[in-house]
Formats: C-alpha cells, sequence, structure tokens
C-alpha cells in the first residue's frame, strides 16, 4: 500500500508536461506529412509505369496485327498508296498510335514496319514509344 502512495504522489515530476507532449505531436506531424508526400509521388511513379507499359503493348500488337497480313497484300498497300502506307488511331483518348510501312532501303523484298505510341503521363511531358521490324517475301 505505501508502494502505491509514493507511486501515485510524487509531486510535479510525475508524467509529461504539455510541452514536451506538443513537441512530441510536432515531430508526428512532420513524421506523417513526409509519408504522406511519399505516397503520392509512389502513385504517380505507378500510373507512370502502367501507361508505359500500356503503350508497349500496343506497339507490340499493331506490329503483330501488321505481321498477320501477307506480304503480297502489305506490298500492294504499299503501292497503292505511293510507296508509304501510314496509318494512326487513338485508344482510349489517352494514346496515339501512328505505323507506316514502307519499302527497306536495306535490301529488295524487305518491308519495314515501324510503329509509334505517343502518350502524356499525368505529370510530365509528352512521352513515345516506338519499335520498327522487318517484313519479309519468305515468311
Amino acid at each position: 500500500m505505501n508502494l502505491l502512495k509514493r507511486f501515485w504522489n510524487q509531486g510535479q515530476d510525475a508524467g509529461i508536461s504539455l510541452i514536451s507532449a506538443m513537441v512530441a505531436l510536432v515531430i508526428l506531424g512532420v513524421g506523417l506529412i513526409g509519408l504522406l508526400n511519399l505516397m503520392i509521388v509512389l502513385s504517380a511513379t505507378g500510373t507512370t509505369t502502367s501507361l508505359a507499359q500500356r503503350a508497349n503493348l500496343l506497339v507490340d500488337s499493331k506490329i503483330e496485327e501488321l505481321k498477320t497480313v501477307s506480304y503480297t497484300e502489305l506490298l500492294e498497300w504499299v503501292e497503292n498508296s505511293d510507296g508509304l502506307y501510314t496509318g494512326a488511331d487513338t485508344v482510349d483518348g489517352i494514346f496515339y498510335r501512328q505505323w507506316v510501312v514502307k519499302p527497306s532501303t536495306l535490301r529488295q523484298g524487305l518491308l519495314r514496319i515501324e510503329v509509334k505510341v505517343e502518350y502524356r503521363p499525368p505529370q510530365g511531358a509528352m512521352r513515345s514509344i516506338s519499335r520498327v521490324t522487318l517484313r519479309s517475301n519468305y515468311d
């Protein structure tokens, strides 16, 4: 019992003061603000990465789509459009995709297929991803 009386009646030095409690709250607040900023940056980075992955997928899908067309038909499209077959579309209102099929300068009998996708991340400048492949008559 004597121990309990001493514990409860320690006087002025018992517990924490108002000033030390306020300092602790300020330190906690600064730490939480830092964590909030980190979460915002990570969220924007995740969105940008997701858009880049989607743009890569759109480039690859268009190249594969053009590769499924026979060489003869592609060559006919190129010849009917004065040596340069082009096209463009907008996907989901975010991505602008364009493609060009033309004879290759490397060797006769090759067609050069280039696909480019442009997009703008929520925070940042316009970005683009492009790929080039060749299509031969001997596929």
